[in-house]
């Protein structure tokens, strides 16, 4: 929780980017293996939001139901076309590939003009931890 939080206003910080943040962990706790993660998959993420959003506006929520850990990184910038796929989004597999290591599912959806949307869902509970 202070993590994201501090990340968010570093970011609100040192760039024209404003990051709110929604979190509710309940009373659930995240290994260090999925925070350490998660915390990567964000900065990635809201590293692409200031290189290529052309946006002032990002929202992270992550949230914590049924032994899921739920992210979604929104921006209503530029956007670009997923099917692209080219050197510029290298930052993209990363973050699908620490996903995926831990048995978890990312989604990346976005439109020329309409912004991007990141969703990850990790597992608290399974065997790759």
């Amino acid at each position: 929780h202070d993590a994201v939080e501090s990340l968010a206003s570093e970011v609100g910080g040192r760039t024209d980017v404003t990051v709110t943040t929604n979190l509710d962990f309940g009373e659930q706790s995240v290994s260090c293996k999925i925070g350490e993660n998660v915390y990567r998959i964000l900065q990635e993420g809201l590293m692409n939001v200031i290189k290529h959003g052309e946006t002032q506006q990002a929202s992270v929520t992550i949230t914590i139901e049924d032994d899921q850990l739920r992210m979604i990184l929104e921006d209503q910038g530029v956007g670009f076309d997923p099917r692209e796929r080219d050197g510029s989004r290298l930052g993209i597999l990363g973050m699908q590939e620490r996903t995926e290591l831990l048995g978890g599912s990312f989604t990346v959806s976005s439109r020329l003009g309409a912004g991007t949307r990141i969703d990850v869902h990790i597992p608290l509970q399974n065997d790759k931890q």
